[in-house]
């Protein structure tokens, strides 16, 4: 599930994301996002098969980035009715309000990182059009929020270290909890709160953090919400 706006207390859809189109979903390669090539993007392709056990009903079906397509919901017993897909946010929308599938296989293509090449992009993205949603903050984000991230990325020279420096920042700072302290917050926004006041809280906080401090530098970054698989510390 992604979300392009920071409103200062949490995320929420765009006024461009709101009125793109969605995709009624079959087992045909799923449209893509047209706004960047990425022509030159080396991939892997992925096949996963997820079984829930628990009976909610979730905004989204999981998977990882970038989906390419459904092979199979149900084992076929009740295919793809209720799913719809939206390009921009790379998002498998379930629209029901019961019935979530129970077990569903996905193909998609991985992104193969190499760190050395994302080193060596120092691109401007302020004035182009296409980044400008994950670029925007609000207007009257605090100016300790911006310094802050000025403060820990100062020795990184191109956006991938700052972005690295921020992450480590926040996993050596800040100590997970389910259970947040929200009453050592005063201030009205959710990031500066979190930063400066509270300074404790779970994936939301870490992440929306993440995404307001690189966005305060100019670096594009897009707020996703999810799991990833991993070993609980």
């Amino acid at each position: 599930e992604t979300r392009s706006m920071y409103n200062g207390k949490g995320w929420e859809l765009g006024p461009t994301e709101k009125k793109l189109p969605l995709y009624r979903v079959n087992t045909n390669p799923l449209p893509v996002d047209t706004r960047f090539n990425v022509s030159l993007l080396k991939t892997k392709e992925v096949t996963q098969s997820i079984v829930m056990n628990r009976d909610e009903v979730f905004p989204v079906l999981f998977g990882g980035f970038a989906i390419q397509k459904i092979v199979e919901v149900n084992k076929g017993e009740n295919p793809f009715q209720r799913i719809v897909w939206a390009p921009r946010q790379s998002e498998l929308r379930f629209t029901g309000r019961s019935n979530y599938p129970r077990d569903y296989s996905i193909v998609t293509q991985e992104p193969i990182i190499e760190e050395g090449l994302l080193r060596e992009v120092k691109g401007d993205y302020t004035n182009l059009p296409e980044w400008a949603e994950y670029l925007q903050v609000p207007a009257d984000l605090p100016e300790r929020v911006k310094q802050l991230a000025v403060d820990i990325t100062k020795t990184a020279t191109n956006p991938y270290d700052k972005a690295k420096l921020i992450e480590k920042y926040l996993a050596e700072h800040y100590p997970y909890t389910n259970t947040p302290d929200e009453s050592k917050g005063k201030s009205k926004d959710f990031v500066d709160r979190f930063l400066f006041e509270v300074k404790q809280g779970y994936c939301d906080y870490y992440s929306t953090a993440l995404v307001t401090m690189a966005r305060s530098l100019d670096i594009p970054a897009r707020w996703v919400k999810g799991y990833a698989p991993g070993e609980q510390a």
